[in-house]
């Protein structure tokens, strides 16, 4: 038998190199496309978890029971449902607020003559402006009022100027910035103390509103953060403060198969069907007074005590049986 012999050229040796790099770039498309699928496929089925899980927060009591020692789940749900809330308030809003803040500003800007203002150790002056300087009008069926008093003492006009709370009020005293939102009831604070010393004049804030509202994109992150803030801490926050009450009304009721912790993470999942009632509600501009504290109390109290009166009855079923 004669020897194999196997001639390598050039030729051969290229072949054999295109061959290999052709089979590597084939194997890797193959496991990018792999890659692709298997990140599309998690994230699907990601996605549909907690949409399942939204959907049954809000009308299934019996699962809502099930979740009470899932802290990591009601953990990352928790998170993942402020941003989705967020973002939809910050869509809404960043889509029809600019056009409102910039008829506002216009009207009341027309009334103003050219003033400046300084911040100073956190205090305000203002000079050419004629205090205390007030302006009422409507925005979208809404009534708002503007006022400015940095003379008189803010206490008495912080007090007197949101005695209505039909109103949205945007109110600048001395040493610090009012705002009230009539829909939502929520007023907001900003202490000029926390503001760095400053000087301002009329049409730098024209220049400056109408750079920061023309940009949708940086002022949509702007209200998702702020919304993202609020939300963390008027339902994650809050929240513990109605797990208190529900765990004292439970101990009360002798009802003590539920832990303090149990019953906060079951109200993790609890507080979406309020929180999405409620924002529908302020979208059309209805506010009921203490819903979200009343839903979300009721719907607490009503999972503890299913839940318990299940256990009771189960026992007395068997021996019937």
């Amino acid at each position: 038998m004669l020897p194999c012999r196997i001639v390598l050229n050039s030729t051969s040796i290229a072949n054999i190199v295109v061959s290999t790099h052709c089979i590597k770039k084939r194997n890797n498309g193959i496991l990018k496309q792999s890659f692709k699928k298997a990140v599309f496929i998690t994230s699907l089925l990601i996605f549909m978890f907690y949409l399942r899980a939204i959907f049954r927060s809000i009308y299934d009591a019996r699962w809502l029971t099930e979740q009470k020692d899932n802290g990591k789940k009601a953990a990352n749900y928790i998170v993942l449902f402020i941003l989705l809330l967020s973002a939809i308030y910050a869509g809404y809003l960043a889509t029809t607020l600019p056009p409102q803040m910039r008829t506002i500003r216009d009207t009341v800007f027309a009334q103003v003559p050219s003033f400046t203002a300084d911040i100073r150790d956190g205090i305000l002056e203002v000079s050419n402006l004629e205090q205390p300087f007030e302006y009422a009008g409507t925005s979208d069926g809404q009534s708002f009022r503007v006022v400015v008093d940095t003379v008189n003492t803010s206490t008495i006009v912080v007090d007197d100027t949101l005695s209505n709370k039909e109103e949205n009020i945007l109110l600048i005293t001395r040493d610090q910035l009012v705002v009230r939102d009539a829909a939502s009831g929520k007023t907001t604070l900003q202490d000029f103390s926390e503001v760095p010393d400053m000087h301002t004049d009329r049409e730098e804030i024209v220049r400056w509103t109408d750079d920061f509202l023309g940009k949708e994109s940086s002022f949509f992150v702007f209200l998702l953060i702020a919304w993202f803030i609020l939300f963390t801490f008027g339902k994650v926050v809050y929240l513990l403060i109605l797990t208190s009450l529900v765990f004292v009304i439970a101990r009360l009721a002798k009802k003590d198969n539920w832990k303090f912790g149990q019953i906060y993470t079951m109200g993790l999942f609890a507080i979406t069907g309020p929180s999405i009632l409620v924002g529908i509600m302020h979208l059309y501009r209805q506010d009921i007074p203490y819903a979200y504290t009343i839903l979300t109390l009721g719907l607490l109290l009503y999972v503890v005590f299913r839940e318990q009166k299940h256990k009771e009855i189960s026992p007395a079923k068997e021996e019937e049986k």
